[in-house]
């Protein structure tokens, strides 16, 4: 079989269920597990050229512009896909800014796709339970459900005792969680999940829907004694280089712990790895019961010191 997955959750699915080795292209954002960008990428931003500097604001604010404007904000090599003859396709349906979506695909495909048998498939998880959906409805296409059913056997598996080592807790922490740092964005979808489960009170943030817009004072507010930095797509090097830009804004919170975190890896894409960032959001909200996080994925901010190199 000859897959192409045009999303970096649906890639790591793929290669999660052990079929990496069928997949014959990726989109430009595939980048895991190593070794995945030697394929092909079909897929290109359009509203910035490869490794243009942009700020968080300045991101926003195209992104913005496109979609007001009904701009889609990524092309499609459609000569390069089909030259690749695949026999599936997986896109996605839930979010513009995050991938090619199932309508651009179609609209690419017309009519070459139904002619040609090419099976596509959208994916659209809104939660957790909606995540692991999304693995089932992978493998049932690709006619692995046994490796699925083991794949998150082990995810629960690590859920519950994530579970039991959590009872008896004496507080939880009030979070504050930014999927966007400038404007700031309030989580939605699994992310208030992943806190909820590892210990965590979720503030402004709501399950199930998209991420919001908010302010610095609403932030200020609601009170967080946890303020978590993982905007959607960075890595925890890029969080820290953003953090130092706020440093006024995260000083004015007064007392409240300041974590940057590996965002893109376990928070952003909706694949097998969210379990391994409700993990680590235990340790940093309860290192007395699982340890400090590795600071590969996750650093404690001093906001006296963010101006200093890693």
């Amino acid at each position: 079989m000859r897959i192409v997955s045009l999303l970096p959750s649906a890639t790591e699915i793929v290669c999660a269920l052990g079929l990496e080795s069928e997949l014959v292209g990726r989109s430009h954002a595939c980048d895991w597990p190593p070794g995945i960008g030697e394929l092909p990428a079909l897929t290109y931003s359009t509203i910035a050229a490869p490794d243009e500097p942009l700020t968080p604001r300045e991101i926003d604010r195209r992104v913005s512009d496109a979609l007001r404007e009904g701009r889609s904000l990524y092309g499609l090599d459609l000569e390069r896909l089909l030259a690749l003859r695949p026999d599936v396709i997986i896109t996605q349906a839930l979010c513009d800014v995050c991938a090619v979506s199932r309508e651009t695909l179609e609209h690419a495909l017309g009519h070459l796709a139904r002619k040609g048998g090419i099976r596509l498939l959208s994916l659209e998880p809104v939660d957790l339970q909606g995540i692991w959906r999304s693995i089932e409805r992978v493998a049932d296409l690709l006619g692995v459900a046994d490796r699925a059913r083991m794949l998150l056997q082990g995810i629960f598996g690590r859920l519950e005792r994530l579970r039991c080592a959590l009872q008896g807790i004496a507080h939880r922490p009030r979070v504050a969680a930014l999927e966007w740092l400038d404007p700031p964005f309030a989580p939605g979808h699994w992310v208030p999940e992943q806190i909820l489960l590892a210990g965590g009170e979720c503030l402004l943030g709501r399950a199930g829907e998209p991420s919001y817009r908010t302010d610095w004072e609403t932030i200020q507010e609601a009170r967080p004694e946890v303020l978590l930095l993982m905007p959607c797509g960075y890595s925890l090097q890029e969080v820290l280089a953003e953090a130092r830009s706020l440093l006024p804004r995260l000083c004015d919170l007064g007392r409240v712990s300041i974590w940057a975190l590996e965002a893109n890896a376990y928070f952003s894409r909706p694949g097998p790895r969210v379990v391994e960032g409700i993990e680590l959001l235990a340790q940093v909200l309860h290192p007395e019961r699982f340890g400090e996080p590795d600071p590969s994925r996750a650093r404690l901010l001093n906001p006296i010191a963010i101006g200093t190199p890693p």
